[in-house]
C-alpha cells in the first residue's frame, strides 16, 4: 500500500502542472533528507572505484524511472500506470535469473504469472490492444527500474545499506 503513495503524489503533482524534472529532483532531495541520518550508521566510503560507477548508473536509472513515471501520469490514470509498473517485477525477476543466476522457485513463478496477467488485463481492454500514449510511457519506467535494480544489486556488496540509499 505504501509503495503506491508516492506514485499517487506524482499524479497529483502532475495535475498541478509541475515540471517533471523539478518534481523528480525535489522528490529525490526529500528522500535524501529523510534517509541521510541513517547513513551515518557504520558509514564508510568504499575503496573500489567500480562501486562509484555502479552507484552512478543506478542513480541515473532511478532518476529516469521517476521522470517517466511522472510523464506517464500526464496521459494515463494512476491505476493504469501502477498496474503496468508492476511488470518491473517480471523484468527484474527475469534479469536476476538470466544475468545474476538467481534461483527460480514455484512461488516466484506463480507470482510472475499473476503480475503478468494483471498487467496484460490493463493493456488488452475489451479484447483489443489499447496502446495509447499513457500506456506506452508506462513501460519506460519498467525498463529503467530493471536497469537500476541490476546496478543496485551489483553495488550492494560495496556499501552499507543505509549509506547506499542516501
Amino acid at each position: 500500500m505504501l509503495a503506491g503513495v508516492p506514485l499517487i503524489l506524482f499524479k497529483k503533482a502532475n495535475d498541478q502542472k509541475f515540471s517533471s524534472w523539478s518534481y523528480t529532483f525535489w522528490w529525490s532531495a526529500l528522500a535524501l533528507i529523510i534517509v541521510s541520518p541513517l547513513a551515518l550508521i557504520n558509514f564508510s566510503f568504499p575503496s573500489e572505484l567500480k562501486s562509484y560507477g555502479l552507484i552512478s548508473l543506478s542513480a541515473i536509472g532511478w532518476t529516469l524511472v521517476n521522470l517517466f513515471n511522472f510523464l506517464a501520469f500526464k496521459y494515463a490514470d494512476a491505476s493504469v500506470v501502477l498496474l503496468i509498473g508492476r511488470l518491473s517485477n517480471v523484468t527484474i525477476f527475469l534479469s536476476g535469473v538470466i544475468l545474476l543466476s538467481e534461483t527460480v522457485g514455484l512461488n516466484k513463478l506463480v507470482g510472475l504469472v499473476l503480475v503478468t496477467a494483471g498487467s496484460m488485463a490493463v493493456i488488452f481492454q475489451r479484447k483489443k490492444l489499447a496502446l495509447d500514449k499513457g500506456i506506452l510511457l508506462s513501460f519506460l519506467p519498467v525498463a529503467f527500474m530493471t536497469f537500476a535494480f541490476y546496478f543496485d544489486k551489483q553495488a550492494s556488496v560495496y556499501f552499507n545499506p543505509f549509506a547506499y540509499i542516501s
